[in-house]
């Protein structure tokens, strides 16, 4: 087990054409930082930005082309991290042509969303080659502003996790074309799952609700954010699994007779997959427990489902479920049906429990990952606060500051007022004012 280590952060953040932020430079400290003004003012399109080079996406939209500024062909975040090894990332997601919907095509976060960056300049966005810094030389905020790739921007993904219409638990997610490519230290990516390992980055909102009111997608992206840390094999064998799934749900489709030729590939992967989930929270409940008493005395307990009946093997639900697979032309067992249900008594607790009190479940379900993270890998992430006061009261607020603060992640919270100081008092102080923002 490692010790954990101090954060080193995101040090340096560009910005251009991100919802209403038309150009942003932000140079943040490894500890604390506050992003405040008015409401709609910019500060949460600044964690997203953030967050978008740690995961590819954002933590408000499944669209990525939603946060393109009205009236602009894409946007572009550039980042620096600190510490022994600074790497440069960059972002870039372009409006879809007729090929694609523009999405981030991967449901699952955290997972391979394989891209090609073919942009017809060979280097229309990306992070700066040779890994210079952001916000430097041509690649500095106002000449990202002003440059446009002489041609359409184009990548081609392949396998991906979850996406398309081939996992019957994941159907929302839309295949083709995406408008998201990736550079680090100047180098295209080849998944965007290389992003978290050069900046792992979590994020608490309000509505980080939703990990316990709605659907199973949310809770397993939180599962396998960590699993994917922690098992270094995890990643192929998702992309592996869904090859194979995605092969046998065409061949029950097309050709039914075909598709248990698949069954095998499926199983030994969807075994494996489902373990790696199940050790993990195994090794999370003690830290979950802790963080959860922590902040309430709200009796809630996780309860793992891995996709399949408990009593069976993965090719044996296969096999028992192949008349209504192919039926509905979709592999119903498997890892991209699990779950972690979160219960009070025995029931749902979105049936149970309040608002408010499902957010504290949702915080205490983030902050034990990180712990475990830290504990695991010695990985110590960005902690985004947006809006961290809202729907907290004093004593749980004085709590949920308790938690944060044992965690020594490097934190940027956003806020109405310019001295918000219940985490302390921030060393970096931004201003954001219709778009634009400003060191204070």
């Amino acid at each position: 087990m490692s010790e954990p280590t101090e954060s080193a952060g995101l040090r340096e953040l560009v910005v251009a054409n991100l919802r209403c932020l038309a150009c942003a430079e932000l140079t943040l400290d490894p500890h604390r930082n506050l992003i405040w003004g008015a409401n709609g003012s910019g500060k949460t399109s600044l964690l997203e930005a953030i967050f978008l080079l740690g995961r590819g996406r954002s933590f408000r939209t499944r669209n990525s082309e939603r946060l393109i500024r009205h009236g602009q062909a894409r946007l572009t975040v550039f980042g620096r991290t600190g510490g022994a090894w600074p790497t440069a990332l960059g972002v870039q997601v372009s409006r879809g042509t007729a090929g694609g919907s523009g999405r981030v095509a991967a449901s699952e976060d955290a997972l391979p969303s394989r891209v090609q960056d073919a942009a017809a300049d060979g280097g229309g966005g990306g992070a700066a080659a040779g890994g210079s810094l952001p916000g430097r030389g041509p690649d500095s905020a106002a000449s990202i502003h002003r440059r446009q790739p002489r041609g359409p921007l184009q990548q081609s993904v392949v396998d991906l996790p979850g996406a398309g219409r081939g996992l019957a638990a994941d159907s929302d997610a839309t295949s083709g074309g995406t408008g998201t490519v990736a550079r680090i230290n100047g180098a295209p990516v080849a998944s965007l799952t290389e992003l978290s390992q050069a900046f792992p980055v979590q994020v608490i909102d309000p509505g980080v609700h939703k990990l316990v009111e709605e659907g199973g997608f949310r809770r397993r992206r939180w599962m396998d954010w960590v699993v994917f840390h922690v098992e270094p094999a995890f990643a192929d064998w998702w992309v592996r699994y869904t090859r194979a799934v995605k092969q046998r749900n065409a061949a029950l489709k097309h050709h039914p007779a075909q598709a248990s030729a698949w069954d095998l590939e499926v199983a030994r992967l969807g075994e494996l997959i489902a373990e790696a989930r199940r050790k993990m929270l195994h090794q999370l409940e003690p830290l979950w427990r802790e963080t959860n008493a922590g902040l309430s005395e709200l009796g809630v307990d996780l309860h793992y489902s891995r996709g399949w009946a408990q009593d069976v093997s993965l090719a044996q639900a296969l096999a028992d479920g192949r008349a209504r697979d192919q039926a509905k032309g979709l592999t119903h067992a498997g890892p991209h049906r699990a779950d972690v249900s979160v219960r009070l008594g025995g029931r749902p607790a979105r049936e149970v429990l309040s608002r408010g009190q499902q957010k504290l479940a949702a915080i205490a379900m983030t902050l034990a990952q990180i712990r475990l993270l830290q504990q695991q890998t010695a990985t110590t992430p960005t902690l985004l606060l947006d809006d961290p006061a809202a729907e907290l009261d004093g004593e749980r607020l004085e709590r949920f500051i308790a938690q944060v603060s044992q965690l020594k992640c490097q934190l940027v919270l956003t806020s109405l007022q310019p001295h918000f100081e219940v985490f302390g008092r921030a060393e970096k102080v931004f201003h954001v004012e219709q778009g634009r923002v400003a060191s204070v």
